[in-house]
Formats: C-alpha cells, structure tokens, sequence
C-alpha cells in the first residue's frame, strides 16, 4: 500500500540521507563518495529552515 506524509525535523537523517544518495547518482559519483560537511550541514539547513516542503512515498513503510 502507498502511503504519503509530510516530512517533519524527526526525518532529518534520512531526508540528508536520500538527498546525497541521489547526488550521488546523478553526478555518477562513486558510492563512497564523501561530501563536504559544509555542503551536508547546508542541506540540513535548508530541509529544517527553507521555505519548501518535502512529502515522503512510502510503500509498506518503506521510502520510495
């Protein structure tokens, strides 16, 4: 079943987590590509402070 929620500040971690798994791909990084903390720490900034809202898909619990 499809299930679809606001993301709140408790889904700090896996929304940093999904955002760099993405760049990741998209920029054809390696897997273990580190980011910058400065860049992570932006991006954390930007989900809890920003004027955006991110909605989470979640099949059977499970982000998608």
């Amino acid at each position: 079943m499809m299930e679809y929620r606001f993301a709140t500040a408790s889904d700090i971690d896996a929304l940093i987590k999904s955002r760099l798994e993405m760049l990741r791909i998209v920029n054809d990084l390696e897997d273990d590509y580190v980011f910058g903390e400065d860049f992570v720490q932006a991006s954390r900034d930007y989900f809890l402070k920003g004027d955006q809202i991110t909605v989470f898909a979640l099949h059977d619990s499970i982000r998608v």
